[in-house]
């Protein structure tokens, strides 16, 4: 067998293990810690990004294309992604640090403490995380964030909030862009998450 063939079939084993995985009940209480995937299990080329603090907040971002299904899993849209940001873009690495998707599902992305390429002025001092799925394309705006997808998010900018002493700041795109990212859904939430943390 041929290295391309062999590492073909291995991503297509490691998509299949993510459909059984998806194939468990879901948590569906808010704290549930989810399943965070690896960027082996994913797939994903070695790391390239630069180390950064990230110490200033975290920014929401919607990937705005097909939702993760059985036919194209949540992996390989990934590994597309990937491909697309360096062989396209030209950049280091996939732009975001975590995407999450709405089974509730953590992907390591570039990860913790290493520079994004997802908003210009704001890659060294902000966390990212990517939602899979989109209302950038019409054929894609009928796929609404789950619960499940809020639960990842809350866990991730929660969990990076703490690092920072609960002093982060915690933006939707859009507030530091002309763009509409990351959906109106998304952002609402974003907003009501970011009032009840500030009352607690």
């Amino acid at each position: 067998m041929s290295l391309s063939k062999h590492i073909q079939r291995m991503r297509d084993e490691l998509d299949a293990l993510e459909i059984a995985l998806d194939d468990r009940p879901p948590p569906d209480v808010a704290g549930s810690t989810p399943r965070v995937f690896t960027r082996d299990e994913i797939g994903l080329k070695p790391v390239k990004g630069k180390p950064a603090p990230l110490s200033v907040g975290s920014m929401v971002h919607i990937s705005g294309g097909k939702p993760p299904s059985e036919k194209m899993p949540a992996f390989r849209i990934l590994r597309t992604m990937q491909n697309y940001h360096i062989e396209v873009k030209g950049w280091r690495d996939v732009g975001y640090n975590w995407a999450v998707c709405n089974r509730g599902h953590v992907y390591t992305l570039r990860g913790d403490g290493v520079r994004g390429a997802h908003a210009k002025g704001y890659n060294p001092t902000h966390m990212s995380v990517v939602w899979l799925g989109g209302n950038k394309h019409k054929r894609y705006r009928d796929v609404k964030p789950s619960a499940l997808a809020f639960v990842a998010l809350a866990w991730l900018l929660d969990g990076h909030d703490s690092k920072l002493g609960g002093a982060a700041d915690m933006l939707g795109h859009r507030e530091k862009s002309t763009k509409s990212c990351p959906g109106d859904e998304i952002f609402a939430w974003l907003q009501e998450h970011r009032a009840k943390r500030a009352a607690a």
